[in-house]
């Protein structure tokens, strides 16, 4: 007659589950890094993606719309107003779009509100509320990436010769006219913004970098 073994159904012992429960953290912690760092890869690519499609919304509205194009022509005749063209991108317009937020629509692109830019500032902030809708539709893009400085706004630039430039930044108001071309502010007034499109800037790319040990 076999005899029952009683052993078999004996479970983990109290020291074998701390040495998995350790197992387990030194593996969270060799991972952890490496997963938060592709999670930011994959925001800033989709934000990169997004500043392509704001570009080409913008770049359309500018040729199919008179007054939006008129209001871009005039502003970009502002560089001489103590600015120059190949120091400063002109702002033409912004919208606050935090990941997360909750009926982001159309009418949160707003353009600058210069009224030496642009007579009319009803009309022309209605003429783009409908165009970036007939563009993007109500599915505007929110800003995915925003490690750095709360970054969750939309800034659209224009050169001298109305060649579109997107930004992603912080602290975007109805007072900042220029954005500076040399680093990645907004001038040196402390709002950071980063360069999207045509090209990103490399300080961007350096928000999801970890910091340098120290020597």
């Amino acid at each position: 007659m076999k005899t029952k073994d009683n052993n078999t159904n004996r479970g983990f012992s109290l020291v074998e589950l701390i040495i998995v429960v350790a197992i387990m953290a030194i593996l969270a912690g060799a991972i952890a890094p490496a997963l938060i760092k592709y999670i930011a890869k994959t925001r800033k690519a989709t934000d990169i993606s997004n500043a392509d499609e704001i570009a080409k919304c913008f770049t359309r509205l500018i040729l199919e719309n008179e007054i939006i194009g008129d209001y871009v022509n005039t502003s970009a005749g502002t560089f001489n107003n103590g600015r120059t063209a190949n120091q400063y991108y002109r702002v033409i317009a912004f919208a606050n779009a935090p990941r997360g937020r909750a009926g982001f629509k159309p009418a949160d692109f707003k353009p600058l509100n210069v009224n030496y830019a642009y007579p009319n500032q009803a009309t022309l902030e209605s003429e783009v509320k409908n165009g970036v809708a007939s563009v993007l539709g109500t599915s505007i893009p929110r800003v995915s990436f925003q490690k750095a400085n709360s970054l969750d706004e939309w800034i659209v630039c224009i050169d001298s010769d109305c060649s579109i430039y997107v930004f992603v930044g912080a602290g975007m108001n109805q007072n900042r006219y220029f954005m500076s071309q040399d680093g990645h502010n907004d001038g040196g007034k402390g709002r950071q913004c980063y360069m999207l499109y045509p090209e990103v800037d490399p300080a961007y790319d350096d928000l999801s970098k970890p910091p340098a040990a120290p020597n």
